[in-house]
């Protein structure tokens, strides 16, 4: 699903699920938004997590979630390395400040920016700063991560912006009734976490 929001943008309303359970996966700048014409190869399911390689995971509680079937809602789990078409894969306190440019995202659309001054804190902002507003514009919802995603009560959304080491990610928790979200707080880029892209 796709929708324009209140900041002007149009928002993939799904989490990305590129990716297989037991394949690699090649993806390229043809429908990919990669840095050059070298293809760039999603691995299969990966259970230790590292900074400085490609790594995603497509099983949660036993179910098997890949590209093209299973649940769009959940998607899958990437590291920052695989999230970005490997081209930020720097080890845990390494790698430059600022917006990584690349993703895969497909053709035409990119990760979007994070912390303080991104734009998923603006679009929180738009929505008067209400997280059941929120959650029911841009469909984030708590799909898990590899640290719990056999019972998921988070969700981490990987955004371009890296600081320190780390990347500024959207954090969407719930608890019972409890709701949770933060767009300032930081992430390690090892661990597994979904992705979700905006037009360019």
């Amino acid at each position: 699903a796709i929708q324009k929001l209140e900041d002007g943008n149009c928002w993939l309303l799904e989490n990305l699920r590129l990716g297989m359970n037991s394949l690699v996966e090649t993806l390229s700048t043809s429908n990919t938004n990669m840095s050059s014409s070298t293809p760039f190869t999603l691995p299969e399911n990966s259970s230790v997590w590292k900074y400085d390689t490609p790594q995603l995971r497509t099983v949660y509680a036993n179910e098997l979630v890949s590209y093209g079937q299973g649940n769009a809602i959940k998607g899958v789990l990437y590291n920052y390395c695989a999230a970005s078409a490997g081209t930020y894969c720097y080890d845990e306190t390494d790698g430059p400040d600022g917006e990584s440019q690349y993703d895969i995202c497909p053709k035409g659309w990119r990760m979007p920016t994070g912390g303080e001054n991104g734009e998923y804190g603006a679009l929180y902002l738009l929505y008067n700063s209400s997280i059941d507003t929120f959650r029911a514009k841009t469909r984030v919802t708590n799909t898990g991560t590899t640290d719990d995603y056999l019972s998921p009560t988070t969700g981490v959304y990987y955004s371009s912006t890296n600081i320190g080491g780390y990347n500024k990610a959207l954090y969407f928790r719930k608890v019972n009734s409890d709701l949770t979200l933060s767009y300032i707080n930081s992430f390690y880029r090892k661990n597994g976490y979904s992705v979700r892209c905006v037009a360019k």
